[in-house]
């Protein structure tokens, strides 16, 4: 998907790359600090949902205790 949408891409039915290019496009109006805590926010949430479903071992995660 390009990084160019329609006013529809962001939501068609399941769309999450679109989801999350309308997220990046939203908080690129922010300032540096607020943009780069929400990347740290998004990067912890997928860290845990992709641990929880097993798709990355705790081994993987070295600096992690989980």
């Amino acid at each position: 998907m390009s990084n160019q949408l329609t006013a529809e891409d962001p939501w068609k039915a399941g769309s999450f790359e679109g989801c999350r290019i309308a997220q990046t496009q939203e908080i690129s109006q922010r300032p540096f600090i607020e943009r780069l805590r929400w990347a740290c926010e998004m990067s912890e949430v997928i860290r845990k949902r992709d641990l929880a479903a097993g798709r990355i071992p705790p081994a993987q995660n070295p600096n992690r205790y989980d």
